[in-house]
């Protein structure tokens, strides 16, 4: 299961006014990608950003396990590695463009997972030596002075920006109360935010739906990362409820009925076909 498409999906709200969002970022020439990467538009100024984000430098590579996720060292080290080869691939770049090389310091690495166990942490120093945490639930170390973060964020605290976490992971009972006065307070994250709580923590949507009708605010919502996460996982029941919740009649007005008819196999046409007969049974009586 790729989880990073729906990571992208909802931090890119939280942090796109300073930082540009990129998926599957080339390394060199080869056929190797990173899976997001920050980029900051600006080249002066430090991080604006309190929480979480503001240990961002000018170029950030993230890779997010999802919560089903165990960490692993071979992965982190994974990502040092295409963090290294997309920090000299861009210093080729800037170099051809007579553009100053960006120093190590401008471009971290981060390994983002739902927990960072005792042994992983244990083992860790072996790999990272000058590793130490800075607070609840992230780590900080260097290699060639680039800043590695490792985040576990089952153990950070629930605030503005670290919201998409418990979103994807599931909200605990104790953690609701904040992560709806959050979304209460930036009606911005409100489109972005209410596709996957819509599908998973439905009691916090209905109060943001609540909430926008007090406002008269109208919330716009693309579904598209969802029915992607979902036809990925074979989550039949998941589309089933998406689809219910929607209406299927108006999931089928919304698409077209020649486009919906156009995408549907030949096995699935007939069935229908068969199902139409059977509500009309008077059509196929030769005595009628």
């Amino acid at each position: 299961m790729q989880w990073h498409p729906l990571f992208a999906y909802l931090l890119r709200p939280l942090v796109e006014s300073h930082y540009e969002v990129r998926t599957e970022q080339p390394v060199g020439d080869l056929p190797r990608q990173a899976d997001i990467v920050l980029l900051h538009k600006t080249t002066a100024g430090p991080s604006p950003f309190q929480g979480l984000w503001r240990r961002l430098t000018t170029w950030n590579m993230l890779e997010y396990k999802g919560p089903t996720v165990s960490p692993r060292l071979d992965e982190l080290h994974d990502l040092l590695e295409l963090g290294l080869g997309i920090h000299r691939r861009l210093n080729e770049l800037q170099a051809k463009e007579n553009q100053p090389a960006v120093d190590y310091a401008e471009v971290s690495f981060w390994y983002l997972v739902h927990h960072l166990g005792r042994r992983f942490l244990g083992e860790l120093p072996s790999y990272l030596p000058d590793v130490q945490q800075v607070t609840a639930g992230i780590w900080q170390a260097h290699v060639f002075a680039h800043p590695v973060l490792l985040v576990s964020a089952q153990e950070l605290e629930v605030e503005r920006d670290s919201i998409l976490f418990p979103v994807l992971a599931g909200v605990p009972e104790q953690e609701r109360g904040t992560i709806t006065d959050v979304l209460k307070a930036e009606p911005a994250l409100w489109a972005t935010y209410g596709v996957w709580l819509a599908h998973r923590e439905p009691a916090i949507w209905q109060e943001i739906v609540r909430m926008a009708a007090e406002q008269n605010q109208s919330i716009k919502l693309d579904f598209t990362p969802l029915a992607e996460y979902l036809r990925e996982t074979a989550d039949r029941a998941g589309m089933k409820s998406l689809l219910e919740a929607l209406g299927v009649k108006e999931a089928v007005e919304a698409v077209g009925t020649e486009d919906f008819w156009a995408k549907l196999s030949p096995e699935q046409r007939e069935e229908l076909r068969r199902l139409a007969q059977q509500d009309n049974p008077a059509q196929n009586d030769p005595t009628g």
